[in-house]
């Protein structure tokens, strides 16, 4: 698992598939002192390489340190950068745990279809974390796991479950 860096700058190496059905992509992190950051940006930019229909991308994430009222929000946007008229599914998972892995502080899901070249989902993902000893552990550290998959970009919509 990487660490994410104070600079934002960090390239996080994804876990890629390439199927015959869809393609996926995996970023497994641990961001470090957020009660100090304040903020941090997951930015990568990805290219599925189909050889049928490629796509390339523009992820961005904005993890903020808990505010003391226990609320907290992530901006989430998933650009599809090239210029292709073609339509792809998207299907993005993110799951924000402390170290300890015994608190779920954020578990999203969202699909889109219908997603063609210079089109951007974009979300705010708010949760209330009540705890003072909870949002401790979520500004000190956090196990961050985001699954994106593409799909139907090589033939008729995809009905099954991707898994990696």
């Amino acid at each position: 698992m990487a660490a994410a860096s104070s600079d934002n700058k960090k390239n996080i190496k994804p876990s890629v598939y390439h199927g015959p059905h869809w393609h996926g992509f995996l970023y497994d992190f641990t961001l470090l002192q957020l009660d100090v950051k304040e903020s941090w940006t997951f930015r990568q930019v990805f290219n599925t390489r189909c050889k049928t229909q490629p796509s390339t991308w523009l992820c961005e994430i904005s993890f903020q340190k808990i505010s003391d009222d226990g609320t907290v929000c992530f901006p989430v946007s998933l650009k599809r950068n090239d210029s292709n008229n073609n339509a792809v599914e998207v299907r993005i998972a993110l799951r924000v745990r402390d170290l300890t892995k015994k608190h779920l502080h954020v578990s999203w899901t969202t699909t889109k279809e219908d997603i063609r070249g210079g089109v951007a989902i974009e979300e705010t993902i708010k949760e209330n974390v009540p705890f003072s000893k909870e949002r401790s552990d979520f500004n000190r550290a956090l196990n961050i796991n985001l699954y994106m998959y593409i799909l139907s970009c090589h033939s008729q919509p995809f009905s099954g479950k991707p898994r990696y």
